[in-house]
């Protein structure tokens, strides 16, 4: 229903009584320095997201062997605090 009424006043956004007051289409867009901005921000985000997506999940904190904590720093600590007991 909404995308109806969109059609049917095309050319105005908001249409007023006075048709020079009325705001169109050409008259709403933004500047060419706006829309560039706004493009790259879309781009910027949309990698940012991306990237999120594609490697959640990968990272794990447990120490089992294959990453940072395990034989010299906390991995080796806790196994020398349980011999030491």
């Amino acid at each position: 229903m909404l995308t109806s009424v969109v059609f049917g006043v095309y050319p105005m956004v908001l249409p007023a009584r006075n048709a020079s007051y009325s705001l169109t289409v050409a008259s709403a867009k933004a500047g060419a320095y706006g829309r560039k901005t706004g493009l790259i921000w879309w781009v910027v985000l949309f990698y940012f997201v991306h990237a999120y997506r594609s490697f959640a999940g990968k990272a794990s904190t447990e120490t089992n062997g294959h990453g940072y904590g395990d034989q010299k720093t906390l991995g080796g600590l806790r196994r020398l605090r349980k011999v030491r007991t």
